[in-house]
């Protein structure tokens, strides 16, 4: 009868992360969610760059050496956003894909985002604007228990992270993932 017990818990054990994808990172290289600007400062050089109309502190991040994480590799900087002193939200900029080609740039979804985060959540058709083209495949999302991922070219090629309960909070209501994976 145990053994019949621990069998159905392993079965049913990975049914229980519903929003989780692959690899989910809790941040970025060494900044994690939660952090403070104090907490990142012991770890990477910090600016203050401005209080946002929707409260948000944001800082200027410079991380040496990324290591390939996201696909980033060397140096770079992030912006950092945190509400109420904790961190919420961490935007990369990727320059080298803002004169790129819709299939480079599908290349790069595919060979650095893909591989290590899994199938992201198509379409993202809440992201298609006027900065936007009809090409769903070029916008794409990841939701998770602890990571929202969205990769798209807001005034030039961006991945964005959010704290998924964030995320969900502000957002939540209006993004058609959340809407239907209630």
């Amino acid at each position: 009868m145990k053994k019949f017990i621990l069998i159905l818990l392993l079965l049913l054990c990975p049914f229980t992360f519903v929003n989780a994808f692959q690899n989910e990172p809790d941040g970025f290289c060494l900044i994690k969610w939660g952090m403070t600007p104090q907490d990142i400062e012991k770890i990477y050089p910090i600016e203050y760059t401005e209080h946002t109309f929707d409260n948000h502190d944001c800082y200027n991040v410079s991380i040496p050496d990324a290591y390939g994480q996201m696909g980033v590799y060397g140096g770079t900087e992030v912006v950092c956003d945190f509400v109420d002193n904790r961190l919420v939200q961490i935007t990369i900029d990727l320059p080298s894909l803002d004169d790129a080609s819709d299939d480079d740039i599908r290349y790069y979804i595919s060979e650095n985002l893909i591989k290590v985060y899994g199938t992201p959540y198509y379409p993202c058709t809440d992201y298609l604007d006027s900065y936007h083209s009809d090409n769903d495949d070029l916008y794409v999302n990841w939701y998770g228990d602890q990571t929202v991922i969205v990769f798209d070219s807001t005034d030039g090629w961006h991945i964005w992270l959010y704290y998924a309960p964030y995320y969900k909070a502000v957002w939540g209501s209006g993004d058609k993932y959340y809407s239907r994976n209630k």
